[in-house]
């Protein structure tokens, strides 16, 4: 809570005054500690999660950054990171810059990959973003069906990972392999309508 007192405060003194501006943040700086790190990229983090619903997207990256900087070994901030980049490739109307996001967003949940191999929140999302890049670079999607089929393995009842590896299959006309996908699935989540489709 000091830690967002502190934030509002500084936010309240950048908009009053650049000169009182840069000797608060400067007084900041050399009086944080240690334990105000993680309350301070906890106020970025969810300051970038709330300007990304809002539709600020250039500040929310710039936030998403910040609070990577404050804790470098936190995955959920890169998986978020990553997520949001995805997203803003996907809406982008040139075919370069949404494979410029779409690239940007891989190297951001590789990052998270990285620092969390076994979390299974960050083998979903790459298998989501890889998914979603192997549309413009095929090769992609072997990261994206590993991905996902760990997520499967390690955890059966995953309804979107398997429906993404059935369909998958099913357009590399490998229908053998979407067919067990899908009746493990069933027999595991029988009130998921979708498998059954």
């Amino acid at each position: 809570m000091k830690g967002f007192i502190a934030a509002l405060s500084l936010s309240s003194g950048l908009l009053a005054s650049p000169t009182l501006a840069a000797a608060q943040i400067e007084k900041t700086e050399t009086t944080q500690t240690a334990p105000a790190a993680p309350a301070a990229a906890l106020y970025q983090f969810s300051l970038a999660k709330l300007l990304s619903v809002e539709g600020s997207v250039p500040e929310a990256l710039s936030a998403y950054e910040e609070a990577e900087r404050l804790a470098p070994d936190a995955p959920y901030v890169r998986v978020e990171h990553a997520q949001l980049l995805a997203r803003v490739g996907e809406y982008s109307r040139t075919p370069g810059t949404r494979q410029e996001y779409l690239r940007r967003a891989a190297t951001k949940i590789d990052e998270a990959r990285q620092l969390a191999p076994e979390n299974l929140d960050v083998l979903r999302a790459v298998g989501s973003i890889y998914l979603d890049l192997s549309l413009t670079e095929p090769a992609a999607q072997a990261t994206a069906i590993a991905a996902l089929e760990e997520v499967r393995r390690r955890d059966p009842a995953d309804v979107p990972a398997s429906l993404s590896l059935g369909q998958i299959y099913l357009e590399h006309k490998n229908p053998e392999k979407a067919v067990e996908v899908l009746r493990d699935l069933v027999s595991r989540v029988p009130q998921q309508r979708v498998a059954y489709a």
